[in-house]
Order: C-alpha cells, then structure tokens, then sequence
C-alpha cells in the first residue's frame, strides 16, 4: 500500500468515524469507540528492511541466519539435528577492502580466521592467514556458469528455482559443488542462495559403496536484516 493510499484511508475512516459519533440519532456512542475507529485508520502497517537484490548475501553488521542441520544416516534416512546462527559481527577494512566477520553459533569455528567480502564477480571467503582469496558464489550469474572453488567445479544449475524452508518459500539460485577423487564424483554440496536473503538451504552427498547418499542437509529457520 502506498503512502497517497494510506493518507486517502485514514483521512476517509476519520471522516465517518466523526460523522457518525456526532449524529443525533448515534449521540450515546461512547468516545472510546470514535478513538478506536480513528485509530484503526491510522495504524500504521509492520514495515520491514529493504532488499537488496544485487547482492547475494546481505553483509551488514547485525544481520543474522538461523539454521536446522540435519545428519543422515547410512540408510539414507533422517538422523538428529541440532540449531545453528550466523551473524555478521564486525566490519574491517583489509588491503583497502571492506570485509565482514561471520560469527558462527553453536560451532567449534567462531575463531576461524574467515571474513567474507564482495568484489564485482560475487561472494568471497577471506582467510586473513594466508592472505587467500575465494570465490564462493558468484554472482550474477546465468544458468550454466561454472567457476572452480579450490580443486573444486561449481556450477549454476538454475536461477530461479522455487525451495520451500520454515522461514518461507524463496526463489533461489541453484549451485551445485562437485568434488572428485579419481576421476568421480565423491561430494557433492548444492547450496540454494536468494538474492538479497543469503543461504536458503544447502544438501550434501558423499560417496558410500559407489553410490551417492545423503549426508547433511540445512534449512534456514528465521533471518533478521538490519
């Protein structure tokens, strides 16, 4: 609803609501209802942050994600999980670049030496140890992109795929990694990213008896952007 819409509705129920308090037949009405029919005009609706589609994750110091992880086990069915949170904890500038501490929650990785930064060809990991630079999602992208992650090919497999998690449904792009020994596949992560949100989900197999079988999967439960 736009502004010009809004003014246009308050300024009609409070027009009503005065007309019908102060008519002779309606003269007994309590005032407590004329303030809640005022008031019902002028309640403003819940705003929320904009989104900015040009990014694939939103840095911004405050920003949060929480995750369901979920363990399978050999026979392919579901096992325990557990909770876990990101957040964007501090900002720095490095070499003349601006990047950002993930803080990761309930994880044995809080103090890992990795920032995350944008350049123009996407979503970098920074280890600050080795002074490395990594390119974990590029973005944009179009269906059929590829780019290598260490010894690793990932490739976009769609850009508008529609993935349903507690938070909502989203519509994401669709990466798929796979990692090779002796020329095949051994893991494979497909991680789901909404432009503007960050990481949807993500699904990892691995080889077991020459087949690929589940083994972890993630879920974005809620998500807070300042």
């Amino acid at each position: 609803m736009n502004i010009p819409m809004q003014i246009s509705l308050v300024s009609e129920r409070t027009e009503q609501a005065i007309k019908f308090f102060f008519s002779k037949s309606y003269s007994i009405i309590p005032i407590s209802l004329l303030i809640i029919l005022i008031l019902s005009g002028c309640a403003k609706e819940p705003t929320s942050p904009t989104i900015d589609e040009t990014v694939i994750m939103p840095l911004k110091v405050g920003n949060s994600w929480t995750y369901k992880y979920t363990k399978f086990y050999t026979t392919g069915e579901e096992g325990e999980s557990s909770q876990y949170t990101i957040s964007i904890l501090y900002d720095s500038i490095y070499k003349g670049e601006r990047c950002y501490k993930p803080y990761f929650i309930s994880s044995q990785n809080d103090t890992a030496p990795i920032f995350y930064l944008y350049r123009n060809d996407g979503l970098y990991l920074l280890c600050i140890e080795k002074a490395e630079y990594i390119l974990a999602f590029k973005f944009p992208v179009i269906k059929g992109d590829k780019y290598t992650f260490g010894a690793d090919t990932i490739r976009v497999e769609s850009i508008d795929t529609n993935y349903t998690v507690p938070a909502g449904t989203f519509k994401c792009i669709k990466y798929v990694r796979e990692s090779y020994y002796e020329d095949k596949i051994h893991d494979l992560l497909i991680s789901y990213y909404c432009p503007g949100i960050g990481e949807i989900a993500a699904e990892n197999y691995i080889t077991d008896s020459a087949f690929l079988r589940p083994h972890f999967k993630t879920a974005l439960l809620s998500y807070e952007l300042k």
